[in-house]
């Protein structure tokens, strides 16, 4: 019995160090992942356009400043004419040289066409890179969201993901790139290899396990993003296409606010432009990453204890977080 509560401590103690090593030191690590300059994503894949999803703002607008700056043309998508103006302004003065297209599009709507309108727009142009960079976060406990609200939720978090998806792998098909190798051999001589091509997914470290931090949906839409990257990865890689799915932790983007105020009191985070540059080195390098030391952190808990014990311990943060309610309630 003395034999075994001492492995027991040890395997507590060793655990928590795992932990607060992980802590402290991934992030520089991190950091320095950045620090050797940023991949030039323009040579790599002979990139002339790129398409970027929520590109309007946050990560999405400082993945677009880096490949402003590397001569890559954009499609920027938001739902915010506004702010997708702007966006191209800011773009311009990054590389006055580059053209910038905007496409105004609601992907919380059910009654969007998706596909039609990116073929209206983006015509017979060929994207070399896709960054599926949209979601948004939804806070409130399910069963007292409406179902409107849920709906519109899914269709930005889930079905747009998969439309965009669908849409770009359906004009990277073989018939597509023996048309285009046709094209280049003309004149050319023979091209080495095909054209090769990126897809971007921005999932979340809580797509590994549902804990109270966020909502159920937010958990469950990030870990569909996660295995549908995940899945897709094996399948077009050999058809010249990388796959990437990024976990981001906090990030400074005013994602937790609703009409200017904090939905969650949440701590500080990494900067957005950190989150890009972390992103756009990755691309085609790995399948997955964590971009902080929160994703490592929640990766490592992920292995280290069963799907049981990571619930149980989220029941007692839930319980614990609804003390702390009431008692502001109370006073």
């Amino acid at each position: 019995m003395i034999l075994f509560n001492l492995l027991k401590n040890f395997l507590i103690f060793l655990g928590i160090f795992v932990l607060v090593y992980l802590y402290f030191h991934t992030k520089p690590l991190i950091y320095l992942f950045t620090r050797f300059g940023i991949q030039n994503l323009k040579k790599k894949y002979n990139a002339k356009w790129a398409l970027i999803t929520g590109g309007s703002h946050g990560i999405g607008l400082e993945i677009a400043k880096i490949l402003a700056q590397q001569g890559i043309n954009l499609f920027l998508l938001s739902s915010t004419q506004e702010k997708l103006d702007k966006a191209c302004v800011d773009l311009k003065k990054v590389n006055p040289k580059i053209q910038v297209r905007v496409i105004q599009l609601d992907l919380t709507s059910s009654s969007e066409n998706i596909e039609k309108v990116l073929e209206e727009v983006v015509g017979e142009q060929e994207i070399e890179l896709m960054f599926s960079n949209a979601g948004a976060g939804i806070f409130g406990k399910f069963e007292e969201e409406s179902f409107e609200a849920i709906e519109k939720f899914l269709h930005l978090n889930l079905q747009s993901h998969v439309k965009m998806t669908h849409w770009f792998l359906k004009r990277c098909s073989p018939q597509k790139e023996k048309e285009k190798e046709k094209e280049k051999e003309k004149g050319k001589g023979k091209e080495k290899g095909k054209q090769k091509r990126a897809l971007v997914f921005t999932s979340s470290c809580l797509a590994y396990f549902a804990l109270p931090f966020a909502s159920s949906l937010y958990h469950s839409s990030k870990a569909f993003l996660t295995i549908f990257g995940g899945s897709l990865y094996s399948r077009v890689k050999d058809k010249g296409v990388d796959i990437l799915t990024v976990h981001p932790g906090i990030v400074n983007t005013g994602f937790a606010k609703v009409d200017g105020k904090s939905v969650h009191d949440l701590p500080k985070g990494q900067e957005p432009d950190i989150v890009a540059k972390i992103i756009v080195n990755a691309v085609g390098k790995f399948s997955q990453i964590q971009t902080s030391h929160m994703g490592v952190l929640m990766v490592t808990m992920r292995n280290l204890f069963s799907t049981n014990t990571i619930s149980q311990f989220g029941l007692k943060i839930y319980r614990k977080q609804q003390k702390k309610l009431l008692q502001k309630k109370d006073n």
